[in-house]
């Protein structure tokens, strides 16, 4: 599941810039965004209740996955599951792992890019209203 619920938080993220960058005017965009936003979200929702089902661990489970459980909170850190990706790399000692860790900084760099795009639209959504900001336009949050 985790290639379509990558998607999904490429989904998610449009979603977001959208609802963030569009003026408020902008009824049928934001509208479509915030629907986006919450299907998105449920399919995480989803997602971490199947696995917290099959994985026997019951109430345990939010501590032994405790970035899964950050990530359904923050769905915009869902690209820092790539540290799992990682680790899981880093576990295989009997395979040539060249290509894998190929992989790995490939969705490593895809990832910071995703990450500083979702802390600048975080940003930008906080500060560019407030009183006396320094942040007006989306470009100063990046």
């Amino acid at each position: 599941t985790e290639v379509p619920l990558f998607l999904a938080g490429l989904l998610f993220l449009t979603g977001y810039a959208v609802r963030v960058l569009t003026p408020h005017e902008a009824e049928p965009w934001n509208d479509l965004a915030l629907t986006l936003v919450w299907s998105t979200w449920l399919l995480f929702l989803v997602d971490y209740v199947a696995r917290l089902r099959l994985s026997g661990l019951g109430a345990r489970f939010p501590r032994v996955h405790l970035l899964d459980t950050v990530v359904l909170l923050l769905p915009l850190l869902r690209p820092l599951r790539m540290v799992q990706v990682y680790q899981a790399v880093q576990r295989r000692h009997d395979r040539p792992r060249l290509n894998l860790y190929a992989r790995v900084m490939a969705y490593a760099g895809i990832t910071v890019g995703l990450l500083g795009l979702a802390a600048s639209l975080a940003v930008y959504h906080l500060e560019h209203r407030a009183p006396d900001a320094s942040i007006r336009t989306f470009g100063d949050a990046v």
